[in-house]
């Protein structure tokens, strides 16, 4: 009888540990490295396991947002979920004067995101023209 609450005891402690482990890694927030060339930006995510079809990829004020889901299909019950099943990471971009509609991501087999945002020309080295028309009614 004894034996049979150490096991048990062991069970729940084994558990316990593995539903903190995986929050504690949802949590934890994908790779990212930002790079600018003269003509874009190109912001590298590490998404190991990830598919396309389990990618978002959002813009806005600037910023770029990645979100992956993953589905985890095991032969038995987990007990020690180290693996998160969904994470994100967001990056800002030094500036607004991008074109996202001309942006693209690139999922590779190995799991790394490429998501490519060119650069429009204004707001560089130019001031932002004001239409002295707009607003008049």
């Amino acid at each position: 009888m004894f034996q049979e609450y150490v096991t048990a005891a062991g069970r729940a402690m084994v558990d316990t540990l593995g539903r903190t482990a995986s929050r504690l890694q949802a949590r934890r927030p994908l790779a990212v490295d930002l790079l600018e060339s003269e003509d874009a930006f190109l912001a590298i995510f590490d998404a190991p396991g990830a598919s396309s079809d389990s990618v978002g990829v959002e813009y806005e004020n600037a910023t770029i947002t990645v979100t992956v889901h993953r589905s985890r299909e095991t032969p038995g019950e987990v007990r020690f979920g180290g693996r998160p099943l969904a994470q994100s990471r967001s990056v800002q971009l030094p500036t607004s004067a991008v074109d996202f509609d001309g942006a693209s991501a690139t999922l590779s087999g190995n799991g790394t995101l490429h998501v490519q945002i060119p650069k429009t020309e204004a707001g560089f080295d130019e001031p932002i023209r004001i239409d002295p028309t707009a607003g008049d009614d």
